[in-house]
């Protein structure tokens, strides 16, 4: 039986969104929220560019 992958709803809430990723290195990235998983993968929109950032490094997500 194959379980239908669901997103954290928590997560949901920054999706098309302004937003600024704050990585482990403390550098920062603002944009719009595109794509969010549950391992914190995230796609931003920066300039009508797709910025990819790695969910292990990412330690906050702001709404801008």
């Amino acid at each position: 039986m194959e379980e239908k992958f669901k997103i954290n709803k928590q997560f949901l809430q920054f999706k098309g969104k302004n937003v600024i990723v704050v990585l482990i290195d403390q550098s920062k990235y603002k944009g719009k929220l595109i794509s969010i998983d549950n391992y914190f993968n995230i796609i931003l929109e920066q300039n009508k560019n797709l910025l990819t950032l790695k969910g292990g490094k990412v330690i906050e997500i702001i709404l801008d």
